[in-house]
């Protein structure tokens, strides 16, 4: 069984934010019990939450929930060939400049869209959210709008609750703005 095939419903509606599945999905999590720890979570898509055995999530492995995808897809080329097929910042950012990959690059936010960005330097870290709310006007340059962006997403505190919903600020100056696509009809494209 393909990875896609395997995804949750909020991938295979077809849909961008399906009925607000993507949110809902994501806000979900909240108040759950979740410990940050890089390279976990996000293995299981249709589990009702996104964290490990260990109660242990990272942002990438967050989102990947949140949009009803597998954290590893080993059948995705593009991904296997940055690191293993794992879904990380770094690969959301280089592959979603492929035309045909599952998350596009768009300018505006829209509920359910992600925010990432990548590692500048070796040794640096990524970050990755899902966007839940947006502000009624946008203008990327203006710093008040990512201010009032609101984003879900599973950070690095020491908290027992690692996912929160905050300000998009910090993806203003490096962010990508990325986008579910949906998946391809029987007989298109991959």
């Amino acid at each position: 069984m393909s990875e896609r095939r395997a995804a949750s419903s909020v991938y295979q509606s077809g849909k961008r934010n399906p009925d607000g599945q993507i949110v809902a999905r994501a806000l979900s999590a909240i108040g759950l019990p979740t410990r940050y720890r890089l390279g976990t979570g996000g293995q299981d898509p249709t589990a009702r939450h996104p964290a490990d055995a260990c109660g242990r999530c990272d942002c990438s492995g967050y989102v990947a929930w949140s949009l009803g995808l597998p954290r590893l897809m080993r059948g995705d080329a593009r991904l296997r060939a940055i690191n293993g097929g794992r879904l990380s910042t770094a690969a959301m950012v280089a592959c979603s400049a492929d035309p045909g990959w599952i998350l596009e690059r768009v300018e505006a936010p829209a509920p359910g869209d992600v925010v990432v960005y990548a590692r500048e330097r070796p040794g640096g870290y990524g970050h990755c959210g899902i966007v839940v709310e947006v502000p009624a006007e946008w203008d990327r340059q203006e710093a008040d709008c990512w201010r009032r962006l609101r984003v879900a997403h599973c950070n690095g505190s020491s908290s027992p609750d690692a996912i929160v919903v905050g300000a998009g600020s910090m993806w203003r100056r490096r962010g990508k703005i990325l986008r579910l696509r949906p998946p391809a009809a029987p007989g298109e494209g991959q």
